[in-house]
């Protein structure tokens, strides 16, 4: 009860092979070339990851920020940023509110208004 191969006639080089090789040499190749094919692919991807990278990091080196952004406080009364020579303190008032005078508005008794209850004040 064994297996017994078809053979068939091979016009190319004129000899008998049995159909079975034919057939499993056509299978072998087919997942070969399916298997280089998944390899080129993973390699094309992983081409793209790495230029993705060095891209990021050329650009990360190019465009380095040098300014630094502070939130800057600004005076109630005028409304001008101030970075020294201010007052600051909460509002007598309400108490929730954050009351900032510059030294000029300060000087000349400029009135401000707390935005929370609006309490004006000198």
């Amino acid at each position: 009860m064994g297996f017994e191969p078809t053979i068939y006639w091979s016009e190319a080089n004129c000899t008998i092979q049995p159909m079975l090789q034919t057939h499993f040499t056509f299978l072998l190749l087919t997942k070969l070339s399916f298997l280089i094919g998944l390899f080129i692919i993973y390699i094309i991807e992983s081409c793209i990851f790495i230029l993705f990278l060095f891209y990021q990091i050329l650009f990360n080196f190019m465009f380095i920020k040098t300014e630094v952004y502070y939130h800057m406080e600004s005076c109630t009364s005028c409304n001008k940023e101030v970075r020294e020579d201010y007052t600051q303190f909460k509002c007598p008032a309400c108490g929730k509110s954050k009351i900032i005078r510059c030294n000029r508005c300060k000087s000349i008794s400029k009135l401000y208004k707390c935005p929370e209850c609006g309490f004006i004040g000198p």
